[in-house]
């Protein structure tokens, strides 16, 4: 009978860890909802060839604060797989911006926009790296910052080509070979890319000293069968070198001619390399045609080189340059514009970076713009 005594003893005594084993199981269960607030504060030294001064940067990032609520599907989480096809993510990222700007007879105007951002629901598929994501997001057109591109500061050739980074639309990756994926994009042509509503005139002019005058405006969004088609083959980003192909087609709003619309066609390379990780350099070139409606037809180049170096985790030195020019071949007519940018990070927390930030923007036959700017960079709450 003393060998059963003993194992009643030892079932009693390990009773209460069970029970708080399970409650621990319980307590620690993984999150799936995520909901993060961002502020990014951005200015300094600004020259626009109106008038030198200490202001809000006027250029992205703008003075902003942003929210982004994101989920993953629980079901999916435990389970491992999806039979078919079904939702495995969502997410709503929404931002207030201060969009401050000086005329050329130096009066300010100061408008709070609301924009939608990355607005989406993703559907993973029985297919191995095979996704299909619906709503408003990045193109697959180049490299676009996945890491705060709300707040990032460098330039890409996406912004500087096509005038949005975003659009709404059909987005699918899947692999088209072991080493290979390809990301295509069937999406509006820029509808979302102005913000959803408007509040004007927040500060005192020179013109007018004494009148404030706040107004709210919704932004019509009005279609005018613009549409964009993007893709890219290549391998994947977990690849210390990346090197795709990309291509553009569409009909989209024109950025540099005034209520003008152009048909573009767009075909090009990328070229990524990372160094373990302590620098990281992005190259893309982009040629093709572009036909405005207004003008007519045009020879497009676009360019972009890009420059990473971290240095212990703690500082990070990058350094760009975009380039974009469009060539009427039959005539002296030509549209050129570039941007070189400098930033020095540093970062204090994993939510929380410091940045000096330096812009020089040239234009042909006007005059160059430039600043020297300080960024904060802050955000509460959870990212996934």
């Amino acid at each position: 009978m003393g060998w059963k005594k003993h194992i009643i003893i030892s079932c009693i005594g390990l009773l209460p860890i069970t029970v708080l084993a399970q409650q621990s199981l319980k307590l620690n269960k993984q999150q799936t909802v995520f909901f993060y607030t961002q502020f990014n504060l951005h200015g300094g030294y600004v020259h626009d060839g109106l008038h030198n001064r200490i202001d809000f940067a006027n250029r992205s990032p703008q003075n902003q604060v942003a929210f982004q609520l994101f989920s993953k599907d629980q079901n999916r989480l435990q389970q491992g797989y999806t039979r078919f096809i079904r939702p495995v993510s969502w997410k709503v990222r929404t931002s207030l911006v201060l969009d401050k700007t000086v005329t050329a007879l130096g009066y300010g105007q100061a408008d709070v926009d609301f924009k939608l951002l990355d607005t989406w629901v993703k559907f993973g598929t029985k297919w191995d790296r095979t996704s299909i994501t619906v709503g408003n997001k990045s193109i697959p057109y180049g490299h676009n910052p996945k890491l705060d591109p709300v707040s990032s500061f460098m330039s890409n050739i996406i912004k500087t080509d096509l005038g949005f980074a975003q659009d709404v639309g059909v987005f699918v990756k899947t692999p088209v070979s072991p080493q290979h994926d390809l990301e295509l994009s069937v999406t509006s042509g820029g509808v979302m890319s102005a913000p959803l509503l408007v509040c004007e005139d927040l500060v005192r002019s020179k013109k007018d000293p004494e009148a404030i005058d706040p107004t709210v405006a919704v932004n019509e969004l009005s279609y005018e069968g613009t549409w964009l088609l993007t893709g890219r083959v290549g391998q994947p980003t977990y690849k210390k070198n990346e090197v795709g192909l990309i291509g553009v087609a569409g009909y989209i709003p024109s950025t540099f001619i005034d209520c003008d619309n152009n048909h573009i066609v767009r075909g090009g390379v990328d070229w990524v390399h990372k160094h373990n990780e302590t620098f990281k350099v992005v190259n893309q070139v982009a040629v093709g045609k572009t036909i405005s409606d207004l003008q007519g037809e045009f020879i497009s180049f676009n360019a972009h080189s890009n420059i990473d170096v971290f240095i212990k985790g703690t500082f990070i030195i990058s350094a760009s340059h975009t380039l974009n020019m469009i060539n009427d071949p039959n005539s002296d007519t030509d549209f050129l514009n570039g941007t070189v940018g400098n930033s020095f990070t540093y970062r204090v927390s994993p939510h929380t970076r410091i940045r000096l930030n330096q812009y020089y923007t040239y234009v042909r036959n006007d005059d160059a713009t430039w600043g020297v700017l300080v960024q904060l960079v802050t955000g509460i709450g959870k990212r996934p």
